[in-house]
């Protein structure tokens, strides 16, 4: 079910007992040249959609804007603080709770916004009696992209969220674009002087603004990361339900 598509007594009429909310959180901020801004955003709308159906799933309204200051450089990137993305979402969570929903998933699309994240759920599960957990579709399936890519394949505009993103919406890709945000990507994430980061700009180290190599893009592949992801997300959907932890 989709929050936003039911009507307020539709919602009261349903059974609040192991009814789930999950929130995709997503970001607008640069995805190199041949990428739109919204690709975090739409990834984890795509997760969320997927699991829909579910009889104890109810899909929130995205969060589109997130933890992105290390963009800042590139036009178009927006960027809220860790304590508003902590008080505005709180405060969501909290009118949920107030009409008896108490379970929160969060499908994360953007790595930036991990720790806030999890910051928000400790909180509000220790002092709120709202249950959150956070699930990040990049560390979900595992070594899957470091398997069909390679190890240590980044993840930022890079091939894998190239590949994913023609697979959701083939059509939000600039692929006449594509060689030249691969030729000034890095190939490392965070510019450090001996192991110490020196800078998270990622101006600094990227001048596409892209990660890893996006010319290498592999639609089948995109599928599997997608299938994997969303199988990840349902396993944890029932794990919740059943609450034997």
């Amino acid at each position: 079910m989709i929050l936003s598509e039911l009507t307020w007594e539709e919602l009261a009429g349903l059974s609040e007992e192991h009814l789930i909310v999950v929130f995709p959180v997503g970001s607008t901020e640069q995805h190199g040249l041949h990428a739109p801004l919204g690709t975090d955003t739409i990834i984890a709308g795509y997760l969320a959609n997927a699991v829909k159906k579910h009889p104890h799933v109810l899909v929130s309204p995205v969060l589109p804007i997130g933890i992105s200051d290390v963009h800042k450089e590139f036009p178009g990137s927006l960027w809220i603080t860790p304590e508003t993305m902590k008080c505005f979402v709180g405060d969501i969570l909290r009118s949920l709770s107030s009409h008896g929903i108490h379970t929160c998933i969060f499908v994360n699309g953007h790595g930036g916004n991990r720790n806030t994240l999890y910051e928000l759920c400790r909180d509000t599960t220790c002092n709120h009696g709202v249950r959150c957990f956070v699930f990040n579709w990049f560390e979900s399936i595992g070594d899957t992209h470091d398997t069909l890519f390679h190890p240590g394949v980044l993840l930022h505009a890079s091939e894998v969220e190239t590949s994913m993103l023609s697979v959701i919406d083939p059509s939000c890709i600039r692929y006449g674009k594509i060689e030249e945000s691969s030729d000034g990507a890095s190939q490392v994430w965070q510019k450090k002087y001996n192991g110490t980061i020196i800078s998270q700009q990622v101006r600094d180290f990227s001048a596409s603004g892209a990660t890893g190599d996006p010319k290498n893009w592999d639609g089948g592949k995109g599928q599997l990361i997608l299938d994997r992801a969303v199988a990840a997300l349902l396993d944890l959907v029932d794990f919740v339900v059943e609450g034997s932890f």
